[in-house]
């Protein structure tokens, strides 16, 4: 079994980043955005890594919110993608178990992921780590 470690994104880790992104969600981020949000302080994505000698194999993009109306911040898994060849080796419940212990060092409530339904292998996983399916309803409206 490969040995591999989750930490947090930095900067230098743009270049693999935009080729996992590009391989998960089929989008070529130019890679200045991606340099420029990981170089942020202000930055309200916190982005986890796992990487081996070999370089990165995965990710998970969590957003935390705060609002006046509750006393605790929330967050969201809004990205969660480990490379095909490197799944079933425990490395996306690592990137899970990372976002949660970043969540209770900042007193977070709650933590939220999105997926569609049809996704059973996400949904099996996300169930195994304790999510419960909710009755809310997803809406979305594109700006521009």
């Amino acid at each position: 079994m490969i040995k591999y470690s989750i930490r947090r994104a930095a900067a230098s880790d743009a270049t693999e980043l935009l080729k996992l992104n590009l391989e998960f969600n089929k989008i070529e981020t130019p890679i200045g955005h991606i340099v420029s949000s990981l170089s942020r302080i202000d930055n309200p994505e916190t982005i986890f890594v796992a990487y081996s000698e070999s370089g990165l194999m995965g990710f998970a993009c969590l957003q935390i919110t705060q609002s006046f109306c509750y006393a605790k911040p929330n967050a969201q898994i809004t990205e969660l993608f480990v490379q095909p060849l490197h799944r079933q080796k425990g490395i996306a419940s690592q990137l899970i178990r990372a976002a949660e212990d970043f969540l209770q060092e900042r007193n977070a409530e709650e933590l939220t992921v999105l997926t569609r339904k049809g996704n059973k292998p996400a949904l099996a996983f996300y169930r195994k780590h304790d999510f419960k399916k909710e009755d809310e309803l997803c809406m979305r409206k594109l700006i521009a």
